[in-house]
Formats: structure tokens, C-alpha cells, sequence
């Protein structure tokens, strides 16, 4: 597997696995400025992709009905349901 097969696969594995991407780096010894550098020519290549990934209730171990709360890096934050349609959520966040 080449340099680019292999930081495209932890882009993918760190979308999914939960945690955030500096904990995804550091626990894998990644440099963030490297796995940035590498998520930026994936999305270039990939269309842009979709910046949300799904959450399932039961995998996080929250139940239906229960809020998530988006922490934006400016320090705002966003309280929502689960059951918040994909739309709304985009023109929220701006994304």
C-alpha cells in the first residue's frame, strides 16, 4: 500500500470510528498537519464528500430521543435530536 492508499484509508477509518481527529492522530501517531494535508487532496478528489457521517443510537451508546450537541471550534454549539433532517442540519452549520 502506497502513502496515499494508506492515509486515504485512516481518512476513512477516522470518519467512522467515532473519535476526533486529533485523538484519531495522536493514538496513531499521526501528525495532524500531515492527516489534514492528506484529507484536503481526498476530498479534492472525491468530490468534496459529505462532511457528516451517520451516527447509529446504538453504537454511542445513546438512546432515540436523546439530544447531540455539535461543538463548533469558534466555541458556539448546537443542540439538536437525532431525528434532525439532513437539510436543516447543512443550513445550520453552514455546511
Amino acid at each position: 500500500m502506497n502513502r496515499k492508499e494508506e492515509m486515504y484509508a485512516h481518512i476513512r477509518d477516522c470518519a467512522t470510528s467515532g473519535e476526533s481527529q486529533k485523538s484519531y492522530c495522536r493514538a496513531r501517531g499521526i501528525s495532524q498537519a500531515n492527516f489534514y494535508y492528506w484529507k484536503k487532496r481526498y476530498r479534492q478528489e472525491h468530490g468534496g464528500g459529505d462532511d457528516f457521517v451517520t451516527i447509529t443510537s446504538a453504537a454511542k451508546g445513546f438512546h432515540n430521543g436523546h439530544d447531540i450537541e455539535i461543538l463548533f471550534p469558534d466555541g458556539s454549539r448546537l443542540t439538536c435530536g437525532y431525528d434532525i433532517p439532513r437539510d436543516l442540519l447543512r443550513t445550520l452549520t453552514g455546511r
